[in-house]
């Protein structure tokens, strides 16, 4: 082959090669690009999305892929989040009559039974003594004075039990509560939701709904008036719980 033909064969070439690698060099720098498949339109890949503002006043906003969420700034408010609902009462009401906190409640209901019944018996005690004196009976002033410190403690008995079993409810729910918020933290994290609010269906029937008080404070608690089916946990959060889906 002639020098002349060879020379130019090999300057062709060296401008391929150039052509490529400026290509392959660039290919990183190309930005967002629409590609159609058989399934629709994909656009990307693309480290943001600028969205101008529409009219002449106001900024530009770009939007990126932060923590796998849609952010359009760098505060944490900015950033586009999840959300969820869960009706919270009908998880509590299942949790409340568990047979842990239903044989505490017992416990303490028959230690009650045990000690009423020991002031009643002294009561009892004290009437008869009364009633086999007779109405002029000295003795009768003292029978009044032990009978009615009896009746005192009984009634001092009686509110500290309230106090424990009020106290003993509270424990409960708040245990309760707990749990709840154990099981939509592990419903929420495998499901990359973000926010859970507590709401009550609105087709839930009202309470007492022939008082008008109790109807309003139901209004009240139902802080969502439509929101979509798909968001409400509370089945998924109830079998966490291995409780019984209602």
């Amino acid at each position: 082959m002639p020098r002349v033909e060879r020379n130019f064969i090999w300057a062709i070439l060296g401008i391929l090669v150039l052509t490529n690698l400026s290509l392959l060099a660039g290919y990183n720098s190309i930005p967002a690009h629409a590609a159609s498949i058989d399934e629709g339109t994909i656009l990307g890949p693309a480290s943001a999305l600028i969205l101008e503002q529409e009219g002449d006043e106001g900024e530009e906003i770009t939007i990126r892929n932060v923590e796998e969420r849609l952010s359009w700034g760098k505060g944490a408010h900015q950033h586009a989040y999840s959300i969820a609902f869960v009706h919270i009462g009908a998880i509590l009401n299942q949790l409340m009559m568990s047979e842990e906190f239903q044989e505490e409640r017992t416990d303490l209901s028959s230690d009650a039974e045990v000690q009423e019944e020991a002031f009643r018996e002294q009561l009892d005690a004290i009437q008869k003594e009364w009633d086999e004196l007779s109405p002029e009976a000295p003795e009768r002033e003292g029978v009044s004075r032990r009978g009615q410190q009896i009746v005192q403690e009984f009634q001092a008995f009686q509110e500290q039990t309230n106090r424990m079993r009020q106290e003993m409810t509270s424990a409960h729910l708040e245990r309760a509560y707990q749990e709840l918020v154990a099981a939509v933290n592990v419903v929420s994290d495998t499901m990359n939701i973000d926010i859970v609010f507590r709401f009550i269906p609105t087709d839930d029937e009202f309470q007492k709904a022939t008082a008008g008080g109790s109807a309003m404070q139901e209004i009240r608690m139902r802080s969502l008036l439509r929101y979509p089916e798909a968001l409400d946990i509370t089945s998924d959060v109830l079998e966490e719980l291995d409780l019984d889906i209602q």
